[in-house]
């Protein structure tokens, strides 16, 4: 679920045009070997009419099944500051809700970044986000006194000081089957609203910070061969997840993403120190 480059060029965009309220959709979570597939396109090629039903009386007591109308409602933590919006289920045993959090917009910078988590909200609850549908349609076939299936993101500030911003968006994910797990990390500059990298923050090169990354999840492993090297060899640095723990950096890794599901999610410390601009 690597939204670093969608979300670095949303930023980049809301910061030249003032935070303008179209925005592109933030991809859906990358879905997993185990879980069950999306339900299989309809085709658009001409099929022959089939012949009319004989006519029956209409059936009584039965209803259309309800349609994803993405009508919603939010409700504000006004301690946390954290904004939960939430699907309305119409009756389905679905739990489907995204949060982000609102700051107060006493400066330009907390405006864009506003704007930016509005921006994936939007996204969340758009019909391009396929897995939103997916999960109302597995709500649909869904056999009764069964658990509620989940499709909930969670919002967190983990660092928040004069300069720095760091929010995690986390997600949980279960649609009968695997449960899955993971999220993105968001840090801002607070007085532009910039989406920072990890090179914006830490010395190093792109390829000397990959190593280290790469060297510290070895060392982490707690099981041989679990880990899937070959794979994150292969990941540029900005396709990292990272986040601010103070003045720690964390990489972290959903549930499928590095290692088989069993193994689990994961994170390691990056052992180097924040640019001199970032230190308090």
């Amino acid at each position: 679920m690597k939204k670093r480059d969608w979300i670095l060029c949303l930023c980049m965009v809301l910061l030249l045009t003032g935070c303008g309220a179209e925005q592109s959709p933030a991809p859906p979570p990358e879905r997993t070997a185990d879980a069950p597939p999306p339900p299989a396109p309809v085709s658009t090629q001409a099929q022959p009419p089939e012949p009319a039903p004989a006519l029956s009386p209409a059936p009584t007591g039965e209803t259309d099944p309800p349609e994803l109308l993405y009508r919603r409602t939010s409700v504000l933590d006004e301690e946390t500051g954290i904004r939960r919006t939430t699907l309305d289920p119409q009756g389905l045993n679905l739990s489907a809700f995204f949060e982000i959090p609102v700051f107060p917009e006493d400066t330009e910078g907390y405006g864009r970044i506003n704007a930016c988590f509005e921006a994936l909200e939007e996204s969340f609850f758009s019909p391009e986000n396929d897995n939103l549908l997916w999960a109302w349609e597995s709500a649909l076939e869904k056999a009764a006194g069964s658990d509620s299936y989940l499709y909930e993101n969670y919002a967190r500030v983990l660092t928040h000081t004069e300069e720095l911003l760091c929010v995690s968006i986390t997600y949980e994910w279960f649609m009968g089957g695997v449960y899955d797990y993971g999220g993105d990390s968001y840090t801002f500059r607070t007085d532009t609203g910039e989406l920072l990298k990890l090179t914006d923050l830490v010395e190093g090169t792109e390829d000397g910070l990959r190593e280290l990354i790469l060297e510290a999840v070895r060392e982490s492993e707690r099981e041989e061969g679990a880990i899937y090297f070959e794979k994150l060899e292969e990941y540029p640095l900005d396709q990292f997840e990272f986040y601010l723990a103070g003045d720690r950096v964390i990489i972290s890794f959903d549930k499928y993403e590095a290692s088989y599901g069993a193994y689990g999610g994961f994170a390691v410390e990056l052992p180097v120190e924040l640019k001199a601009q970032w230190q308090d």
